[in-house]
């Protein structure tokens, strides 16, 4: 189910539309990027946030805050790095934050059962991430059925 219309800043998405939105989060904006021109080449409404980066207290949800872009879409990717106690809070914060929006979460498979408690609720994309494997994660916690 996608979210109800609500006024979006521009600055926080390109344009209002049916299209569902998807917030993607990574750290690198070389890859970031590239996921998000791909999930728009795929239909999707798409931002771009780099998460807590090298600055402290970049992201809001590092500090339990609320993210606006967060808000406002409708599934969210993110990577999880495990070398990096903020990527833990910021899976945390948005299932915490969000509950109902969906999560997908990118990371390698033999780390998935170590950190199942923290994925619960959560799409789970194994690395190396697809494109097919990718839109289908994210059109399946969107509640859409498989290709």
């Amino acid at each position: 189910m996608l979210r109800q219309k609500r006024r979006v800043e521009p600055s926080e998405w390109r344009s209002i539309s049916d299209r569902p939105r998807v917030l993607v989060e990574n750290h690198d904006p070389a890859v970031g990027m590239a996921v998000q021109i791909l999930l728009m080449e795929e239909g999707f409404e798409v931002a771009y946030c780099s998460g807590p980066g090298e600055t402290v207290g970049r992201c809001p949800l590092v500090h339990d805050g609320v993210c606006s872009r967060a808000a406002e879409a409708d599934v969210i990717f993110t990577s999880l790095h495990l070398g990096d106690n903020k990527h833990r809070e910021i899976v945390s914060g948005l299932r915490r934050h969000f509950s109902d929006t969906p999560v997908v979460v990118e990371l390698p498979a033999p780390k998935v059962s170590q950190y199942e408690d923290l994925l619960v609720g959560c799409e789970v994309v194994t690395k190396p991430v697809t494109r097919d494997r990718l839109v289908v994660a994210i059109r399946r916690a969107l509640g859409g059925v498989e290709a």
